[in-house]
């Protein structure tokens, strides 16, 4: 029962930084907006049939721009398939934030307990999710 109870009470813990992500709309953060509009730009281009997306075509007030050269593909990947999945570009972003940052948390915990044990993995784990750097990862970067 109190292991239950421990494992439920950690679940709420970690899910706090997350309650934002659960609100209707965009959070309010730095480049938020910006992953929104370039993974809709990922999609069009993948629904063009260009498989390395090169150029988005709706910036720059629609000249467009090569901004997607430069930005780490897997996040705007993700957010095509979550909006082929049938989300908005913004749900689909949002659920990004959320499966990269609970994703971070269990990576940690593989890393540490295969040189300590799971007891420490657990533990660096958790102080990962919840260390203030994560939540500038989350909301303002």
């Amino acid at each position: 029962m109190k292991k239950g109870l421990l494992f439920f009470g950690v679940i709420l813990l970690l899910m706090l930084p997350m309650l934002s992500l659960f609100n209707s709309g965009l959070p309010n953060t730095h480049d938020g907006p910006d992953h929104v509009i370039r993974g809709a730009n990922y999609f069009i281009n993948l629904s063009e049939g260009n498989i390395i997306p090169r150029w988005a075509p709706n910036v720059n007030y629609g000249f467009g721009h090569p901004v997607l050269m430069f930005f780490y593909p897997l996040a705007y990947y993700s957010i095509a398939l979550f909006h082929l999945l049938g989300f908005s570009f913004i749900d689909s972003t949002k659920l990004v934030f959320g499966v990269s940052y609970v994703a971070s948390g269990f990576a940690m915990y593989l890393w540490v307990s295969k040189f300590t044990g799971k007891t420490e993995g657990v533990l660096a784990g958790l102080l990962y999710m919840i260390a203030p750097y994560r939540f500038v990862d989350l909301y303002v970067r």
